[in-house]
């Protein structure tokens, strides 16, 4: 079957795999596909770039165990919400720095990829609720 690699958001210092079991599941469900959720070290009391080889490690071990997970190494998708979107990308721009093939698709729900703050969004919600 058709895999994607999930990760959650909540800003690299919460979340948890509770916290998006229900839209995983829905992703399976609609997308026929395994979804394997993936939980990462959080900051503060784990710096940056903790989250990121967490991320390169779940990918390395999911597709080198795909076989035995009855999962199609070669249509593996990446995707998270918010910091989870962020580690997802980058996940890509280091699978492609490496010379490594990418993933099948990238799914990036509200993902963090901007480090300027910037955009007008910054100021125009600073008040709005999580």
């Amino acid at each position: 079957m058709p895999c994607l690699l999930y990760l959650h958001g909540e800003g690299f210092t919460a979340g948890s795999l509770d916290g998006v079991d229900e839209v995983c599941r829905l992703f399976s469900h609609h997308a026929e596909c395994v979804v394997v959720s993936v939980d990462y070290r959080l900051a503060p009391e784990h710096p940056f770039p903790a989250a990121v080889d967490d991320t390169r490690t779940a990918h390395t071990w999911l597709v080198e165990n795909a076989d035995r997970l009855g999962i199609d190494s070669r249509p593996i998708a990446v995707g998270g919400d918010s910091a989870g979107g962020g580690l997802a990308a980058s996940l890509c721009l280091d699978l492609r720095n490496r010379g490594l093939p990418q993933p099948a698709l990238q799914v990036l729900v509200y993902p963090a990829v901007d480090d300027s703050f910037a955009r007008p969004s910054w100021t125009e919600f600073a008040d709005a609720p999580p």
